[in-house]
C-alpha cells in the first residue's frame, strides 16, 4: 500500500484515528477561503493541526490518524456514513 500523505485526503473520505474515531474530510469556508477539516459525531479537528504524514504536530497523539476509507460510490448517506466504517474499503492503514 502506498504512503498516504494529508495532501492526498480529499473531501468525502473517513479517516480513523487512534482513539477509534471517525471523521469525515469536508470543505469548509473560513473567510474568503476553503480549509479542510474532520467531523465527527462529537466535534471536528481542523486538518492544519497535523503534519504530512498524518501524525498530530500537537500533544494529541490519540488523534493521530490511522486508517483512511474509500467511500466513493457511497452517496445519498450523508453525514452517517461514519457510522459504516466496516462497508468500505481501507486505502491507507498506518503500520
Amino acid at each position: 500500500m502506498k504512503e498516504f500523505t494529508k495532501s492526498d485526503l480529499k473531501p468525502g473520505q473517513v479517516v480513523e484515528t487512534a482513539n477509534e474515531g471517525a471523521y469525515m474530510a469536508l470543505n469548509m469556508p473560513f473567510g474568503d477561503t476553503e480549509r479542510m477539516i474532520l467531523m465527527g459525531i462529537d466535534g471536528f479537528l481542523y486538518l492544519t493541526s497535523y503534519n504530512e504524514d498524518l501524525t498530530r504536530n500537537d500533544k494529541y497523539k490519540t488523534y493521530d490518524i490511522v486508517k483512511v476509507y474509500d467511500t466513493s460510490g457511497h452517496y445519498g448517506l450523508g453525514f452517517s456514513i461514519i457510522r459504516y466504517l466496516e462497508s468500505f474499503s481501507v486505502i491507507w492503514e498506518r503500520h
